[in-house]
């Protein structure tokens, strides 16, 4: 799923007024829905990229079913500040498969 132009358009005039009022940016947090990696990544970037903090929360289906790891893993990422402002999702993602591989052994 693309990211919506109006969706886009609408959070980016929303910061922009924020920094006319000059308040603080980092103040600002979106919250992003999981259910696709690559689309939440996107969606991920487009926030840090503008100085918004994004929230992630994995996606249920309406059975309630668990969210897979990778979800439950990137929403971890995000959601940890230190890390997510420290590793890119891949670094992470690879040491976070790593750890797994050790544990099974």
């Amino acid at each position: 799923m693309e990211i919506e132009h109006g969706v886009v358009s609408d959070l980016w005039r929303a910061v922009l007024i924020l920094v006319e009022r000059d308040e603080l940016i980092m103040k600002a947090t979106e919250y992003v829905l999981v259910e696709g990696i690559q689309d939440a990544l996107k969606r991920i970037k487009f926030l840090k990229g503008i100085a918004v903090d994004p929230f992630a929360q994995a996606y249920r289906d309406s059975d309630n079913n668990e969210p897979v790891y990778e979800q439950e893993k990137l929403c971890r990422w995000v959601n940890h500040k230190a890390i997510f402002k420290s590793v890119n999702y891949f670094d992470y993602a690879r040491q976070d498969a790593e750890l797994q591989a050790d544990n099974c052994i």
